[in-house]
Formats: C-alpha cells, structure tokens, sequence
C-alpha cells in the first residue's frame, strides 16, 4: 500500500518545516511564537494548506507539481514528520 492513500495530504498542509534540532534555542523560540506554527517529531512546521489539495487529499496538479514536491520522500523523515504532526499512523 502507498503511504500516500492514507494521510490525506499531510505533506501538503506544511509550507514549511524546519528541523529543530539545527535550530539555535533562541530562533526555535522566536518561530514557535508565531499562531500557525507547530511543533512534533523534532520540527517546527508552518501550516498552510496548498491550494492544489484536492477534498480527496490528492494533488489537482500532480502532473505538474513542483520540483519541492516531486523530490518529496514518501516514507522518508519529513514525511513521517507530517504524518505524526496529523496523527495518521
């Protein structure tokens, strides 16, 4: 099974995700002020829903989806990342 038929676009909900643990404590602090800002699994994510997401979870685009998205890892760090941050196991 595809990791992707199960998590309705989590991927595709984050504009943004940085690793925190790179991160100096004083910068992780100053971003996770911010309202649209989450924490898990060692990121701090930026949620904000790409427009191309369709209500089935699945890219409008795909075809022609960025190169962000098609150098995407599913099953990698990030994605696992994403999924924890929705809860989809």
């Amino acid at each position: 099974m595809n990791l992707c038929d199960t998590c309705n676009g989590a991927c595709c909900k984050v504009l943004l995700a940085l690793e925190t643990k790179l991160m100096k404590q004083d910068f992780r602090c100053f971003i996770a002020m911010h309202k649209d800002v989450t924490q898990s699994a060692g990121y701090l994510f930026l949620e904000s829903r790409c427009r191309n997401l369709g209500v089935d979870g699945r890219c409008n685009a795909y075809e022609h989806r960025p190169n962000y998205c098609k150098r995407f890892v599913v099953g990698g760090k990030l994605c696992r990342a994403c999924r924890a941050l929705y809860n989809v196991a």
